[in-house]
């Protein structure tokens, strides 16, 4: 099987082809609740409070873009 060569020419058609109908080629924001989630640098793990005083932890979640804020097991052991 070969690949598809689709070149320079085809790139620029793209390109033009999203200014002519900018409404096909919004972007959106990856998460619904993307304000409630930060990134603990002490840590280094991301989290979130959720419903009510529950807060959830990820270990393998991307902190780039995340606001750095320490979350409150790093609070505790100060």
């Amino acid at each position: 099987m070969s690949k598809k060569y689709y070149g320079v020419s085809w790139v620029i058609e793209q390109i033009e082809r999203s200014r002519e109908y900018p409404d096909r080629y919004v972007s959106h924001k990856n998460f619904t609740n993307e304000d409630t989630l930060y990134h603990c640098q002490t840590c280094s793990l991301s989290w979130e409070m959720v419903k009510g005083p529950k807060i959830e932890f990820y270990q393998d979640f991307p902190s780039f873009g995340l606001k750095k804020k320490q979350c409150h097991r790093c609070d505790e052991q100060l």
